[in-house]
């Protein structure tokens, strides 16, 4: 007597060539919208290239490149609602900046600067979360809520690869034990990163309970730029990842559907790289904060021993 059976289905609309593979959603039919997921990819990958420069010149913290899972954060972030509440884990580039972080604040940030966690317009999306997976619990808190939990799946723990992670065949499947539903989509398909998890956050709003989406992609550079993951991963491996990466994935459909052009490509190319540029200059020309700043996020009140170092910080400070 079988007591229960599960299947994990995977979603695909464009191939790694930019080809439909199935009917596309109603929202991929508008050639601006389109363009739009396409711009946002641009400008993640724009900023990604400038934080890696500004960290190899000493003016950035120890960086992590989201290169190769743009898709992934774009999509769900379009998928969102402006009063819904993103928890991103520390490689959703792309989702903060779809919704309002400005590149400014994300460089202060990874400078070590407690405001580029104050964002002026997401002000109720949670920073980022370094420690792996540790912002799902705070998701949840201790009531079944409306949540998405999306997997982004780069195949890779720093040096370790997925499948020495774990003996299961997809982390989709880890929904079943907690009895929420849980299914995979290819995570360097924009068009399927937004049509699944707008699904998943439809269920969730009304009050279906939760869900999980694990995204398969690709890291395509380091874990970190402390990191140098020639010395545990395959060249040839990566050099195939690269043609199923979801930027050149999007123009090749886009291009195939007349709504893109080499002069669009050049464009968007100069703005993105004024932008970003525009952004890091007034991140570089900021006064840094007062060093007694590192003591301000820690605790409601600072326990006395704490608050004893602050006043020698504020003392050295001012008397230095």
């Amino acid at each position: 007597m079988q007591a229960a059976a599960f299947e994990v289905t995977h979603h695909q609309f464009l191939d790694s060539s930019g080809r439909p593979v199935q009917p596309l959603p109603e929202f991929a039919h508008d050639g601006k919208t389109l363009r739009e997921l396409y711009r946002a990819m641009v400008l993640t990958r724009t900023f990604d290239t400038k934080a890696i420069a500004l960290q190899r010149s000493s003016r950035l913290g120890t960086y992590p490149s989201s290169l190769g899972q743009e898709a992934v954060s774009v999509g769900l972030a379009a998928a969102m609602a402006a009063e819904d509440v993103l928890l991103p884990a520390f490689r959703e580039h792309g989702a903060q900046l779809w919704r309002g972080v400005t590149p400014t604040e994300m460089f202060l940030y990874w400078g070590g600067d407690e405001r580029g966690s104050d964002f002026a317009v997401p002000r109720e999306d949670l920073p980022n979360s370094v420690p792996i997976g540790s912002q799902a619990p705070q998701a949840v808190g201790n009531w079944r809520v409306p949540v998405v939990f999306v997997i982004a799946n780069n195949q890779w723990a720093i040096s370790v690869p997925r499948a020495a992670q774990t003996a299961a065949q997809t982390l989709a499947q880890k929904a079943i034990a907690a009895g929420i539903p849980g299914e995979q989509v290819d995570g360097n398909d924009v068009i399927a990163v937004r049509q699944i998890v707008g699904e998943a956050l439809r269920v969730a709003r009304t009050g279906g309970g939760p869900h999980v989406v694990e995204a398969l992609t690709y890291r395509l550079s380091n874990h970190t730029t402390a990191d140098s993951a020639k010395r545990y991963r395959d060249e040839a491996a990566v050099a195939e990842a690269w043609k199923h990466e979801p930027i050149a994935r999007l123009r090749a459909y886009l291009t195939a559907q007349d709504v893109w052009s080499e002069d669009d490509e050049r464009r968007l190319a100069d703005e993105c790289a004024a932008q970003i540029e525009q952004a890091a200059e007034a991140y570089l020309a900021m006064e840094p904060a007062p060093a007694e700043t590192v003591f301000d996020y820690l605790y409601e009140t600072l326990p006395a021993p704490l608050a004893w170092q602050r006043d020698q910080v504020v003392r050295g400070h001012h008397h230095g």
